[in-house]
């Protein structure tokens, strides 16, 4: 199993993800809820170190490297652009009627841990742990890929803004080579969709004003940090030979069958 090539690794780890899911949605619908810690533990106890790779980010997070203020200005760029992409998203994937009803403002503690906390650690370590440390190598063609398939694993609906934000988060834990900087954000991310599901009305639109500003003065004041400019770089970094190891046809097969059952 070792001499597989890393794309069909990561297309092994992704096939378990995609059948636990359904194991769940078929045989325990009342634990489906739990279906993200085990689909995502599963892969990475299985396919140790030797055959993915190494955890990445887990250790030695070198996140002095950059300014305190360009990493809230990146989370902000990251929280913004996605809450913007959503709104889209929801104009081109809704049918038109409001999903948020009060027995839904009523509830916070379940979406706030289902929805949050063990999506921002079981997705991280599963994809920017696993998925990128079989990628890792590959540099900004590793990165691209690993986004693949951190989108591969949602809804339609939510196809832009998780690509979005797959590249982003996938970019910041390889230049800091911190996992950790991924969860947060990941987290914050959910945990500010979460809020803004409760907004109603005006409020909506406000908060919408309020995000794109946002977005745009988060944007043009890290135009010229050392933060983006590193990712930029890395980005644009990939030899053409490295797709031959990454996207193999078991691992085109993988990120189909995702997209078309999950």
């Amino acid at each position: 199993m070792s001499k597989l090539k890393s794309g069909n690794i990561a297309s092994l780890m992704l096939l378990m993800w995609l059948c636990v899911n359904f194991a769940f949605a078929f045989f325990l619908p009342k634990w489906v809820a739990f279906a993200g810690i085990i689909s995502c533990t599963l892969p990475m106890l299985l396919f140790k170190q030797k055959y993915r790779g190494k955890t990445f980010g887990s250790r030695d997070c070198n996140t002095v490297k950059y300014k305190k203020k360009d990493y809230a200005l990146f989370f902000v760029l990251c929280i913004s652009g996605c809450a913007i992409l959503s709104a889209i998203s929801f104009l081109l994937f809704s049918d038109g009627t409001q999903a948020t009803t009060a027995a839904h403002r009523s509830q916070f503690l379940y979406p706030l841990v289902f929805s949050c906390i063990i999506p921002a650690f079981f997705e991280e370590w599963f994809v920017r742990g696993g998925i990128l440390g079989s990628f890792a190598k590959y540099s900004g063609l590793g990165i691209y890929v690993t986004a693949l398939v951190f989108a591969a694993m949602h809804s339609t609906a939510q196809i832009l803004y998780v690509a979005f934000a797959g590249i982003l988060i996938t970019s910041l834990v390889y230049v800091t080579e911190c996992i950790y900087l991924g969860m947060l954000l990941h987290f914050l991310n959910n945990f500010t969709s979460l809020l803004l599901s409760y907004l109603s009305g005006g409020a909506q639109y406000i908060a919408l004003a309020v995000i794109l500003v946002a977005f745009v003065i988060s944007a043009v004041l890290l135009r010229k940090s050392n933060l983006l400019a590193d990712i930029g770089s890395v980005l644009v970094t990939h030899n053409k030979e490295d797709g031959k190891e990454v996207i193999t046809p078991f691992f085109v097969i993988a990120l189909f069958l995702t997209r078309f059952f999950i």
